[in-house]
């Protein structure tokens, strides 16, 4: 199982954007329970859109992908 979550950030001086902003960190969390620790991974990008997550797990194989209601994710099926 992997979950899946968005949460907006706020960058101060990023090229080519002002202060106020959003991007956004795209963090993913494998299960708990096998043998390893569970890893945690984040992502940052300048924007929300379910495309960096379609990208990001395209070689994602396991069974469960838990996220909340954000539309984004359909588009990782």
């Amino acid at each position: 199982m992997l979950q899946a979550d968005v949460s907006p950030v706020q960058v101060v001086n990023e090229p080519g954007r002002e202060a106020k902003t959003k991007s956004y960190m795209w963090l993913y969390q494998t299960g708990s329970g096998g043998t390893s620790p569970p890893a945690i991974i984040y992502d940052y990008q300048p924007w929300r859109s379910g495309l960096y997550a379609k990208n990001y797990l395209k070689d994602f194989t396991g069974q469960y992908l838990q996220t909340d209601g954000y539309s984004g994710y359909a588009q990782v099926c």
